[in-house]
């Protein structure tokens, strides 16, 4: 079984919505440059973790994915919860983030790289949790034995 790990540095950043605008008199739809610089950056650390862990094209067939997004802990936190998350454990996230938002734009960065298009995920597992250091944890499985 197949098996990459890619982690994401920075805040994670949930896909908005589109944008509109006209020009000579046509109306043009695009993405806001927030959610294409975060599926550059998730597509470069993908493509980092493949040549990493020697696997060339991505995991072709189904997969099994797994993501925890942490997000910087809260200046609110009780005191005690402050002093887990310093000692490295992670609290859930209770903010404003919708989850189909946030998988969006990391699934949109990750097609065609860490596999051939997220109607091949047939497992999913994710989390916002709150820690130390906003980044995305991402694993992905072949669910194919080779």
């Amino acid at each position: 079984m197949r098996e990459l790990r890619i982690i994401i540095s920075g805040k994670p950043q949930p896909r908005q919505a589109h944008l509109m605008s006209t020009r000579g008199g046509r109306v043009r739809k695009y993405l806001p440059p927030e959610s294409v610089a975060y599926q550059k950056l998730v597509a470069a650390c993908a493509l980092k973790a493949l040549r990493l862990a020697g696997i060339g094209n991505g995991i072709a067939g189904p997969v099994e994915v797994s993501v925890h997004w942490i997000f910087l802990a809260s200046n609110r936190l009780h005191k005690l919860d402050r002093e887990a998350i310093e000692s490295g454990t992670r609290l859930p996230y209770t903010g404003r983030c919708d989850l189909d938002n946030l998988l969006k734009n990391l699934f949109d960065g990750l097609k065609r790289i860490a596999f051939e298009d997220d109607r091949f995920i047939q497992k999913l597992t994710c989390e916002k949790l709150q820690g130390k250091e906003p980044h995305t944890e991402v694993t992905i499985r072949s669910l194919e034995e080779k």
